[in-house]
This record gives C-alpha cells, structure tokens and sequence, in this order.
C-alpha cells in the first residue's frame, strides 16, 4: 500500500481519482462475496427449580435476552477462527425462591460457536450485590451469598438466515 500511495502523490490529482475509484471497484467486486454481520435477538422467559443441596430446592423465574450476530466471512476474532461464526450473547435476570428466602441473579455471557442449526450455551448467574441501599442501609438475605452461582442451559435453534427460532431454558444441575 506505501508504494501505491507513493506512486500516486507522484501522478498528481487526476491520477488519485483514477487510482482510488479503480480501488473502490476492485473493493466492490470483493466484496459482493462478504455480507455484513446479519444480528438475531430472542426475549425468553427462564423458569424452572434448581437444587442447591443442603440448602434446598428453589424455584428459578426470570428473564434473558439473547442475540446472535452472525459473521458470515471472516474469523470472528483472531483466537477463534471459525469462519463463518455466530456470536451469542444472553444476558439473565432471574430469581430463586424457597417460598421463605427469595434471591437475585444476574449473569451475561458471551461465546463464540460455529455456525449450526442447534447449540447449547450455559450461561453462569451469580447472586446480586447483597447490601440494598436506603436509608437505613438494609442487608440483603444472609441464605443468597451461600447459595453461589449457577449455570442456566440455553438450547437454542438458529435458522440460516441467523434467525433465533426456538429456544430451550434448563435451570437444573448443568453437567
């Protein structure tokens, strides 16, 4: 590119203009193979019960959002060089409750997969920050911090075009 650019500068202004839209035709031509990134998104709704052993069985409600960027011709990064790729990322609001103890959980994961008509993502939730601010400070339910984190299993079916068609939520053990 140096030696073009030097050659350029050299021909004046007209031969600029000539040089740069042979460039953008060239460019065209390439890239009528390469299409931009084509984006899914899917609002679903979590629930289910997942044990926490000593702790007990809770009920699991919530909510995710899911999006799937596909990226039809080139390497989705330089460490994951599937080509083409999908980039799924689902962020989670859910709620655990014993019927006594009710928790918070938030999570937001992001892979990168190969592109398929089926795959599975199991995305982590952790407890929310325990402390409630006000006025007084209230402290959150001393049983969330114990419960720890846990993985949800997102079955998703992606159409060709990239299209989110179905989607499968498992609040059970994931293994």
């Amino acid at each position: 590119m140096g030696m073009l650019s030097l050659a350029v500068r050299r021909r004046g202004r007209r031969s600029t203009v000539a040089v740069l839209c042979a460039l953008v035709a060239l460019g065209l031509v390439f890239a009528g193979n390469a299409s931009a990134a084509v984006r899914s998104n899917a609002l679903v709704n979590v629930s289910g019960t997942h044990s926490f052993g000593t702790l007990g069985v809770f009920a699991i409600s919530g909510r995710a959002s899911i999006t799937s960027m596909q990226q039809p011709s080139e390497p989705c990064s330089m460490f994951t060089p599937i080509d083409p790729c999908r980039v799924i990322t689902i962020a989670t609001v859910a709620r655990a409750t014993d019927g006594v103890n009710t928790c918070s959980y938030t999570g937001a994961t992001t892979v990168t997969v190969p592109v398929a008509d089926t795959t599975s993502v199991d995305a982590a939730v952790v407890p929310s920050n325990p402390i409630v601010p006000g006025n007084p400070i209230v402290p959150g339910n001393p049983i969330c911090p114990q419960l720890g984190s846990f993985a949800i299993r997102y079955n998703l079916a992606i159409s060709a075009d990239n299209t989110i068609t179905n989607v499968g939520v498992r609040t059970e053990p994931v293994t």
